[in-house]
């Protein structure tokens, strides 16, 4: 869920706990188009030192989408 804005983005946060990777991991971000997934750069990623990752979209234009992100 992409949840409110803040300073003018969304921000989604998959922390390392829930991935399971540990502190280096390496992401993809896809977009559903109809039954597909194509793959998107988001406006930044971060990955963080202790393998959090997070990315964001602007609020103005909305640029949400529904998608996946693919973490190994």
């Amino acid at each position: 869920e992409w949840g409110t804005a803040a300073g003018g983005y969304y921000t989604i946060t998959v922390t390392a706990a829930t991935h399971g990777i540990g502190s280096n991991p390496v992401c993809k971000v896809q977009e559903l188009s109809g039954s597909d997934f194509i793959d998107v750069d988001p406006d930044r990623i971060y990955t963080y030192a202790n393998g959090d990752i997070s990315f964001r979209v602007p609020e103005t234009p909305d640029l949400r989408f529904a998608g996946r992100i693919i973490i190994s």
